[in-house]
């Protein structure tokens, strides 16, 4: 993953003894702390739930998000803080099934009980009738209605971050060469698989999809490892292992639930070196 990169990245303020510091001094070294974090983010991790974020129905048509953090896609750090205000919407009849997205805010909004130049940036929970979320955000939950509008249930649509780095536990690594350092004997390298849900609507559908540990055609290992792998999230998938070799697997998943507008599975492994 390789995401454009503004030149203004890189821009910081140059200190100097007796400068007069301007709000666009102040606010370039705070873009400059803000861009290193969420472009960090960015290249390390996927968008989705670091903590909380469950979303529950406490009364009548109304759904409420609790306290937790996230990221988008961009990297911005999506938080719901305590004593947040905005976090119970009202849901209405239509569309039926509603989604719950949390968003970074794209407008300034007023601190409040802090002076008027103090902004909050805290995540804002949205309401919407498509299983995809904004680009600023990530999907929580699919809301059920009955025919009269009424909410019936509630399905946790969360998906736990991912490490965008391939290879753990002291394993080094270069740009996929044959200078390639090999899992020592007793070691291992881990990563996460995602697995398009599409065609996994009814039980017992499966999916197959090659993976391999470092790169295409790239041997990680000495001899065949073994792997292990599991499905992540709430929905219930089987997860199997078949044609193991040093290069990778083909991992393989099954339906055990009918599911519909499932997002995309993340499916973590972990490969340990005979």
């Amino acid at each position: 993953m390789t995401p454009t990169i503004p030149k203004e990245f890189a821009y910081c303020v140059s200190y100097q003894d007796g400068m007069f510091l301007t709000s666009g001094n102040m606010s370039t070294e705070q873009a400059y702390f803000v861009n290193w974090l969420t472009l960090q983010n960015q290249l390390t991790m996927t968008a989705g739930v670091l903590s909380g974020l469950e979303v529950t129905n406490p009364t009548a048509n109304t759904v409420l998000v609790a306290t937790g953090a996230g990221l988008d896609p961009a990297g911005h750090l999506l938080v719901v803080p305590q004593g947040a205000t905005n976090t119970t919407l009202s849901v209405q009849s239509s569309p039926n099934p509603t989604y719950v997205y949390l968003v970074y805010p794209t407008t300034t909004q007023a601190a409040t009980g802090m002076p008027a130049y103090t902004l909050n940036m805290a995540a804002l929970p949205q309401l919407g009738g498509m299983p995809n979320p904004p680009g600023n955000g990530i999907i929580l939950a699919k809301i059920s209605l009955n025919e009269s509008g009424s909410i019936v249930g509630i399905t946790d649509m969360r998906q736990g971050v991912a490490s965008r780095l391939p290879i753990t536990f002291g394993v080094q690594t270069q740009e996929a060469t044959a200078n390639t350092v090999m899992v020592a004997p007793g070691g291992a390298c881990q990563g996460n698989a995602t697995i398009p849900t599409t065609t996994l609507t009814r039980v017992g559908a499966s999916l197959s999809q090659p993976v391999t540990f470092i790169a295409a055609d790239v041997p990680a290992f000495s001899a065949a490892p073994r792997v292990v792998a599991s499905a992540q999230g709430s929905v219930p998938y089987a997860v199997s292992v078949s044609d193991v070799t040093t290069i990778g697997f083909t991992l393989t998943v099954t339906a055990v639930t009918p599911q519909a507008d499932s997002p995309p599975l993340q499916v973590a492994w972990l490969a340990l070196a005979p």
